[in-house]
């Protein structure tokens, strides 16, 4: 699930793929691309593609029903690992117009969404602009729960 090439001495390509899930509803994968110019700080972005059956569609933001909630999810999200709080303003910040979130990936898998907006961030706080909350997925929409929250 990984493909990798050496397109000069100093310059790596590397896209590698996970399907989330797969089942009778829909379809989630997410694409990571790696581009390092042998500097110590390499390119990384994601691409999702989610696909919902009956009605075919590709999914994006518009699927969401609570996609307003996502701010103070973001702002309360509880990270596994140590994030200064002028980090966490400096995302919350560069990935909210106001309320609305800029666009953003996600890639559903058994009982999480991850949320990804690292590709709007410098690579330097990039791993604080990814995000996994529970979800459920009702009238073709899905919903963004609050960590930690039961369903």
């Amino acid at each position: 699930r990984k493909l990798h090439f050496d397109l000069t001495e100093n310059t790596a390509y590397a896209v590698s793929f996970d399907v989330g899930t797969i089942n009778e509803k829909y379809v989630s994968i997410l694409f990571t691309e790696y581009l390092s110019f042998g500097s110590a700080s390499p390119n990384i972005d994601y691409t999702a593609v989610n696909i919902f059956f009956n009605p075919d569609r590709i999914a994006n933001e518009t699927i969401f029903c609570n996609i307003y909630d996502l701010k103070q999810f973001v702002r309360d999200y509880k990270y596994e690992f140590e994030v200064d709080e002028g980090i966490r303003q400096t995302v919350i910040d560069d990935i909210f117009d106001e309320v609305a979130p800029k666009p953003f990936e996600f890639f559903l898998t058994t009982g999480s969404i991850h949320i990804i907006f690292s590709n709007w961030l410098v690579r330097a706080i990039k791993y604080s602009g990814y995000f996994e909350f529970p979800y459920e997925i009702g009238d073709n929409k899905i919903k963004i729960l609050p960590q930690h929250s039961s369903k």
